[in-house]
């Protein structure tokens, strides 16, 4: 998991959380992006599919929470190399299930079985 700046060493998120397990994985997948004019095109994406949870945060992000699954294409999106190698700079939670340069996927961590 990887964490965006100002958030908790112990996995809380400001201003919300994200639902885990009983054993501590996420039951969702999160992205949180840098509330830049650079990233709006991705934000726009997602509020106009109407898939997913949408919030700003006060700490200068948007977060972008789907039960199981968010995918997003570079050339749908509009974004160039720079950007789109950023993506994922604000933060996520989840596994990264597709990242090459048209194809960023993120899925919901499941728990391990022994």
């Amino acid at each position: 998991m990887s964490h965006p700046p100002g958030r908790p060493k112990d996995g809380s998120l400001p201003l919300g959380g994200t639902a885990r397990s009983a054993k501590g994985a996420p039951m969702s997948v999160t992205l949180f992006v840098v509330d830049l004019p650079e990233f709006s095109a991705l934000v726009k994406s997602v509020r106009d599919a109407g898939c997913c949870a949408v919030s700003r945060m006060e700490c200068g992000y948007w977060k972008i929470e789907s039960p199981n699954e968010l995918h997003f294409s570079r050339k749908e999106l509009g974004l160039g190399p720079a950007l789109w190698n950023c993506a994922l700079s604000g933060g996520f939670c989840g596994r990264i299930a597709a990242f090459d340069h048209n194809e960023i996927r993120l899925m919901r961590d499941e728990e391990k079985r022994s």
